[in-house]
């Protein structure tokens, strides 16, 4: 095949036609680089059309003789442009995400992959019918950013990917009462009021207490997971004093689900 080149290879020459037509092929050049594939998008052809396709190689001398006819179809669609996410509505729960169905209004769309992750959490699908304009994603986290992204596709193939879209759903991290709302002390029991605490919308799953002497470094863990349902009020006091400590205390609570530190007293 080197023989047969007569010099250095520069390029090709790809040219297309409809088919069956009395048109000259239409060549588009092909020059040889450095990153050079030896292949040819041809763009802005008929839809559902049988073309001619030939190959001329060529170099400093002329282009040498094409190469057999080669006969191809296009298709009758594109793969769909995907629409935008919008976010419709969101609870503490569920989020609520729209698109326009006829955002490509060439290529119809047979259907719809959504796509969504928390933050740092592994992407998640869930397929729609091509008829839909919104779905609700159920069963999320209270008070937490996620991700979504959505791609449509038809007989054709897949579009391009939507931009990702960051939608949070409703509620946030506990808030701390203030001293006098959360404890109440005496000369001999100090109690914790439990439901003191605002939710700030989320459900609190859990409290972590932790507890030290004033001159120390490290905390001791008193309660590290939820408590029992029907306990609003815990008295600490007797709890140090049944174990023999009267000394003065600090105390750090951390609630569940998105902890927020709190130091007691302060």
């Amino acid at each position: 095949m080197t023989e047969l080149q007569h010099g250095v290879l520069k390029g090709y020459y790809v040219g297309y036609k409809v088919t069956d037509t009395p048109e000259s092929f239409v060549y588009k050049p092909l020059e040889i680089g450095e990153e050079f594939k030896e292949e040819c998008h041809v763009t802005s052809l008929r839809r559902n059309t049988n073309y001619s396709v030939v190959v001329q190689a060529f170099n400093s001398k002329g282009a040498g003789p094409p190469s057999d006819e080669v006969t191809v179809e296009t298709l009758e669609n594109d793969p769909p442009q995907t629409p935008p996410l919008t976010v419709m509505d969101k609870s503490t729960s569920s989020i609520h995400l729209a698109w326009d169905p006829n955002y490509d209004k060439r290529n119809p769309v047979s259907g719809y992959v959504l796509h969504h992750k928390r933050e740092n959490g592994p992407w998640q699908e869930s397929h729609i019918a091509g008829d839909q304009s919104s779905y609700l994603m159920p069963d999320l986290q209270c008070g937490t950013k996620y991700q979504f992204f959505l791609t449509s596709y038809n007989s054709a193939g897949k579009g391009e990917p939507s931009e990702i879209l960051v939608a949070k759903t409703e509620g946030g991290a506990p808030l701390a009462p203030d001293k006098q709302s959360m404890l109440s002390t005496n000369m001999t029991a100090a109690t914790m009021n439990l439901i003191s605490w605002h939710n700030g919308g989320c459900p609190i799953t859990s409290f972590l207490v932790r507890y030290r002497q004033q001159q120390d470094i490290d905390w001791t863990v008193l309660n590290d997971g939820p408590l029992p349902l029907i306990t609003t009020r815990w008295i600490l006091w007797d709890y140090l004093q049944d174990r023999g400590i009267k000394s003065i205390y600090l105390l750090l609570i951390l609630l569940g689900p998105q902890m927020r530190s709190t130091r007691f007293p302060r």
